[in-house]
C-alpha cells in the first residue's frame, strides 16, 4: 500500500490518483481489477442461482433457501466492494472510518445470513434422504 506522498510516482498507479490528505493510505489497483471483481461476483452468483434452481426443481423450501443465500451473499459483496474500492468508485462519505466500519459490518452480517441459508438448505435436503 502507498501513502499519499508515494501515490502517482514512477511505477505507481495505472489510474491517476486523486488528491489525498497527507498520510492517507491509498491502495493501488490495475484498471481492470474492479470490473473483473464485480463481474466475477455477478457471474458466479447467477451461475449458482441458475444451476441450483435447476437441480432443486420441485423442492420449494430448498429453492427458497438457495435464493436467500445468493441474494444475501450478493448484497454482502456490495458492501465489501463499496468499502475496498471506495476511492476508485468516487464514493466519498463524510467519514471514511465510520463508512468502512459499517460496510464491513454489513458484509459480515449478510455473509452470516448467507451461511444460515446454506445450513438450512443442507438440513432440508438431508431430511428428505
Amino acid at each position: 500500500m502507498e501513502t499519499a506522498e508515494d501515490a502517482g510516482g514512477a511505477g505507481g498507479l495505472t489510474q491517476a490518483p486523486r488528491r489525498l490528505k497527507k498520510g492517507k493510505v491509498f491502495m493501488s489497483f490495475e484498471a481492470e481489477v474492479i470490473p473483473l471483481f464485480i463481474g466475477g461476483i455477478l457471474a458466479v452468483s447467477v451461475l449458482e442461482l441458475v444451476v441450483g434452481l435447476v437441480f432443486l426443481r420441485g423442492r420449494k423450501a430448498a429453492r427458497t433457501y438457495l435464493v436467500g443465500h445468493v441474494v444475501s451473499m450478493a448484497a454482502g459483496f456490495f458492501f465489501l466492494v463499496r468499502s475496498v474500492f471506495a476511492n476508485w468508485l468516487n464514493f466519498h462519505p463524510g467519514s471514511d472510518s465510520i463508512s468502512n466500519s459499517v460496510s464491513f459490518g454489513l458484509f459480515g452480517l449478510l455473509w452470516a445470513l448467507s451461511v444460515f441459508f446454506v445450513v438450512a438448505l443442507v438440513k432440508d435436503l438431508a431430511r428428505d434422504t
